[in-house]
């Protein structure tokens, strides 16, 4: 088991604007999750933060206590646009 996830105040954004402001999360073992918005508003890169493929400006995101590192214990699988 990889969890839980901690997010702690993450912020992260491109070229001086701010994209993600302040987040804070935790996902506890036991429950699902869902994340839902509108297209753009941010879920895929809170998934990069979440999985250690993008670095926040500012924040630390923990899985069972360690850094977030693309290579330890967990997976991502890529969406791809379809029409």
């Amino acid at each position: 088991m990889i969890l839980p996830l901690h997010l702690e105040d993450v912020s992260y954004g491109i070229d001086g604007r701010l994209l993600i402001d302040h987040f804070s999360l935790t996902l506890e073992s036991g429950a699902s999750t869902i994340v839902l918005g509108a297209n753009g508003a941010g879920k895929s890169l809170l998934m990069r933060l979440m999985h250690g493929l993008i670095a926040p400006v500012s924040g630390t995101v923990m899985w069972r206590g360690r850094s977030a590192h693309p290579r330890r214990l967990h997976a991502m699988v890529f969406q791809r646009p379809v029409m």
